[in-house]
């Protein structure tokens, strides 16, 4: 009985599960009576099933948030990491455009190998080539 008690308290209290309750009642009724006003079978036709995972989806996240006692949606850590690395990356290029030793030490040491590289492939005229008589 305790236990019902302090089931029923937590919901009166959490409005983000009655939402979602609602939302999964809402959903059940409008696929029954899809249901039942269509004569088609059920398992091929996609708007029902698609209206039926929405009232499972929203009655499984009701009981989950009365379950951890929370009263909103889950955050999302992928648009958190996102943000850190826009910024780490935007702190990065203002640091590069300010600083014009870090920007030779960046790329400074890029070029010399790209120069270094480019000058072994580059034949001056008259070098004779391997293999060439």
């Amino acid at each position: 009985m305790a236990d019902t008690t302090t089931f029923a308290a937590r919901l009166l209290g959490n409005q983000y599960a009655q939402e979602k309750l609602n939302d999964a009642a809402q959903g059940a009724h409008a696929a029954y009576k899809r249901a039942t006003k269509r004569r088609t079978d059920a398992l091929r036709d996609t708007k029902l099933r698609k209206q039926v995972r929405e009232a499972a989806a929203s009655l499984t996240e009701a009981t989950r948030a009365l379950e951890q006692d929370r009263h909103g949606p889950e955050r999302s850590r992928g648009k958190r990491v996102l943000v850190v690395v826009v910024l780490g990356a935007a702190a990065a290029g203002t640091a590069l455009a300010a600083s014009e030793e870090l920007r030779n030490s960046v790329f400074g040491s890029l070029a010399d190998a790209g120069d270094a590289e480019h000058d072994a492939t580059v034949k001056t005229p008259g070098t004779p080539v391997a293999g060439v008589a």
